[in-house]
C-alpha cells in the first residue's frame, strides 16, 4: 500500500511540474508577444498579429491564461509544483554545503 501512495504522490508532483510548465509557457508567450510588440492588441477578443505564427502563439498563451484564471486548476496545480521545485532546491543545496 506504501509502494502506492508513494506511486501516486509521484504522479501528482510530476502533474504539478507540467502544470508549471504550461502556466509559464502560456503566460511568457504573452509577456514576450506585447514586448516585442507583433500583436497590437491581446486584451480583445479576437487576436490579430502581423503572422499566422504570432497569432498561434499568441493563441496558445491566451487560452492558457483564460483556462488558469476562470478555473483556477492549472494556477493552483502550478504554485504547488512552484513549492514541489522550491522544496526540492532547498533540501539539495543543503545536502551540498
Amino acid at each position: 500500500m506504501r509502494v502506492v501512495l508513494r506511486f501516486v504522490f509521484l504522479l501528482f508532483r510530476w502533474l504539478c511540474y507540467a502544470a508549471l510548465a504550461y502556466v509559464v509557457a502560456g503566460f511568457g508567450s504573452l509577456i514576450l508577444l506585447s514586448l516585442m510588440d507583433v500583436c497590437p492588441r491581446l486584451d480583445t477578443g479576437a487576436i490579430e498579429c502581423v503572422s499566422e505564427t504570432y497569432t498561434s502563439i499568441a493563441k496558445f498563451g491566451m487560452g492558457a491564461a483564460l483556462i488558469s484564471v476562470f478555473t483556477g486548476l492549472p494556477l493552483l496545480l502550478a504554485l504547488l509544483g512552484l513549492f514541489f521545485l522550491l522544496r526540492w532546491l532547498v533540501k539539495t543545496l543543503s545536502k551540498s554545503g
